[in-house]
């Protein structure tokens, strides 16, 4: 399983009481992927995330991932997130690494994977994350081929 996406990128952004996420990825895979990471930023400090996916065998769940299924990409990435948010608050487990695959899937989009995650108590939470947001929300395909998202999460 990889430990971060193969390419792309996050940027958090403050958002008047809220936190953004600029995301991108070479494949909707590595851009869901980004969002599993930047969710985790925003939960724990890039410090304490980046300490905690460096981390070994010990205490490392596996969580399936999926099915989850939406109309468009923009729905499945709140579901996507929404899915974490729940790891986290309800489960005291926050991602360290995610491989999923987003696929078309009849009229809509199907993402199934996998999630390694961690125990971490509430109170080792610096920002609680209540939900994925539908406000200002895109995902787009660039000319370049890269796809890319912003998403805002309500904290």
């Amino acid at each position: 399983m990889r430990t971060s996406p193969a390419t792309g990128a996050v940027r958090l952004f403050d958002h008047t009481a809220d936190i953004g996420l600029d995301l991108s990825g070479a494949t909707l895979g590595d851009l869901f992927a980004w969002a599993a990471a930047g969710l985790t930023r925003v939960a724990l400090g890039l410090r304490a995330a980046r300490l905690l996916a460096g981390r070994g065998a010990g205490g490392v769940q596996e969580v399936a991932a999926g099915p989850l299924e939406a109309r468009d990409l923009e729905a499945l990435l709140v579901a996507w997130l929404n899915f974490l948010v729940y790891l986290i608050e309800a489960e005291h487990t926050v991602p360290v690494a995610s491989d999923v695959e987003v696929v078309p899937a009849g009229e809509g989009w199907t993402l199934r994977g996998r999630v390694r995650a961690v125990p971490v108590p509430p109170a080792g939470l610096r920002v609680r994350v209540k939900a994925a947001t539908f406000h200002g929300l895109k995902v787009v395909k660039t000319r370049s081929g890269l796809y890319r998202a912003r998403v805002i999460l309500d904290v």
